[in-house]
């Protein structure tokens, strides 16, 4: 399992992402887990990503072809090439997907190009607007509920504040999310340049 928060701030404009970074390859059990990357960055972008442990590794092994779209912030170009890999390597076979339509186990954030979009298992991108707290991964309602309650309670906005304890939490109320914690920051576009 796992669990991503991001956030576009709307007051300083830079995204935060922050993921646990537990999984498992072919058990469930927390003690046959090992810690991974869950958070993939450029630049000035980040994607954070669910599902199995081998959608990471794809994108990890296709950065330059994913680097470029995302650099320039076309998100539709970054779809286009991630949909590819994922489809392309075919790692669900049918036996495991059964009949009917095919699915895939995986979802996301992505920052890039100064907005923050949720990555869906249906390859499609859906901008998040500024300031909502969103989530994903299937720990998504305990960080999504955890970081609202802390952006709620306290006068700092920082992600260190509020998106590290809220994973925090997260992993506490979910056997199958696990610490360390990723944090990435992506700087506001006007930073930038």
């Amino acid at each position: 399992m796992t669990a991503i928060i991001g956030r576009h701030c709307p007051v300083r404009g830079e995204i935060v992402i922050a993921a646990d970074s537990r999984t498992s390859w072919a058990s469930t059990f927390i003690d046959d887990s090992e810690t991974t990357l869950k958070i993939i960055r450029g630049d000035n972008w980040a994607i954070g990503i669910s599902g199995p442990c081998r959608v990471s590794q794809l994108l990890s092994r296709a950065f330059p072809e994913i680097d470029s779209p995302l650099r320039r912030g076309d998100i539709g170009g970054f779809m286009n090439i991630y949909k590819q890999i994922i489809i392309g390597d075919d790692f669900i076979s049918d036996e495991e997907d059964g009949p009917g339509s095919r699915g895939y186990a995986h979802n996301g954030l992505c920052a890039t190009g100064g907005s923050l979009y949720f990555v869906g298992p249906d390859f499609a991108a859906s901008l998040v607007p500024p300031g909502k707290v969103f989530g994903a991964g299937a720990a998504s309602a305990f960080v999504v509920g955890a970081a609202t309650a802390l952006l709620l309670g306290h006068l700092s906005k920082k992600p260190k504040t509020w998106a590290i304890p809220a994973i925090e939490i997260a992993v506490a109320n979910n056997h199958s999310c696990g610490l360390p914690v990723q944090l990435v920051v992506v700087p506001a576009e006007k930073a930038l340049s």
